[in-house]
């Protein structure tokens, strides 16, 4: 959201300025404040950081004022305190506009000085819309860009979920090379891993885990949604102890495709005699996607499709070349 101020006694003014901004941004992205004296623009600046404050450089100190009140420094007072008065907030931008050309060619000078941008405000051309304009375009132009940088700095590629904590330090020791740091995000109960990767072919990538502490589906969706949300990973990762056992036609580091889970977060609480309430988990089975499971058959059947992923587990070194998965 960009927040402008409008600080002009003119309101017939005021409004051909909003005509320009708002069509500028027909997502209601940008909120604008007004005010028509010093006093009050003194407030507004005291109480919020604005994007952009639009000045007017002859202005009234308080509401009422006659004509023959205004002051003809008011802008330029008001510019100056904006730099030496520590319960001001200063605006990301300042535009300043009037429309009497005495006082442009007067003023002009006190805002070069401060870098910031002063207008001739006409009522008989619209050259002055077209300067106008540009400037809008830029603070928005600028405002994504910013926050486009501020999400990059808290975004990662990959995220990876543990649901007990032994699966999670027996994940944190597969990256042999890797020092993972440990964050914690305000208002969120887990403590996040960090670290980075390159790939075979000298691609980084930037990785963050987190453990659930508890198996089921419900901590791990919030632990998934909350990683989503705050940082923005590409791809979200899950393991444990699923082919982490040799069991028969099951060896370690396998490729296995369940046609269905086990929910156990659900059940009833049951008194016992003794007067202690046991929670008596009801086994949920979750099926698959029918046509999931059946293009996943598929694709296992053609030898083809094991080969390619072998050669390259081998080409990454994760495994021995007489050593190959399969898929069950």
């Amino acid at each position: 959201m960009i927040q402008i101020l409008l600080l002009d006694d003119s309101s017939d003014k005021r409004e051909s300025l909003k005509s320009v901004i708002l069509p500028l941004s027909p997502q209601g992205e940008i909120l604008i404040e007004e005010a028509c004296c010093l006093v009050d623009g003194r407030e507004m600046l005291q109480s919020k950081t604005y994007d952009m404050l639009i000045l007017d450089m002859v202005l009234p100190e308080h509401r009422g004022d006659q004509e023959s009140e205004m002051n003809r420094r008011g802008g330029v007072e008001l510019l100056e305190e904006i730099y030496i008065n520590p319960s001001i907030k200063k605006p990301t931008q300042i535009i300043g506009l009037t429309e009497y050309e005495d006082e442009f060619s007067k003023q002009q000078k006190e805002f070069k000085d401060k870098l910031w941008y002063f207008l001739f405000y006409s009522r008989k051309n619209n050259d002055w819309k077209i300067q106008f304009k540009d400037k809008i375009c830029q603070l928005i132009q600028m405002k994504k860009d910013i926050e486009m940088s501020i999400k990059n700095i808290n975004k990662f590629d990959l995220g990876i979920i543990c649901a007990l904590n032994e699966e999670f330090n027996m994940m944190q020791k597969a990256f042999v090379s890797c020092k993972w740091e440990s964050i914690q995000i305000e208002g969120l109960p887990y403590v996040f891993k960090i670290t980075n990767v390159t790939s075979s072919h000298m691609k980084d990538y930037s990785i963050i885990a987190a453990c659930a502490n508890k198996p089921g589906i419900c901590a791990t969706s919030i632990l998934a949604s909350a990683m989503y949300n705050r940082f923005g990973v590409d791809t979200i990762f899950m393991t444990g102890i699923t082919a982490g056992i040799n069991n028969g036609d099951v060896a370690l580091d396998d490729i296995i495709i369940a046609d269905a889970i086990h929910d156990y977060s659900s059940g009833k609480l049951k008194e016992e005699v003794s007067g202690d309430i046991k929670f008596l988990k009801e086994m949920n089975q979750i099926p698959a996607n029918p046509s999931l499971i059946a293009l996943v058959a598929e694709f296992i059947s053609d030898p083809e499709h094991l080969r390619i992923i072998n050669n390259s587990i081998h080409d990454a070194n994760l495994k021995e070349e007489k050593d190959n998965v399969s898929a069950c």
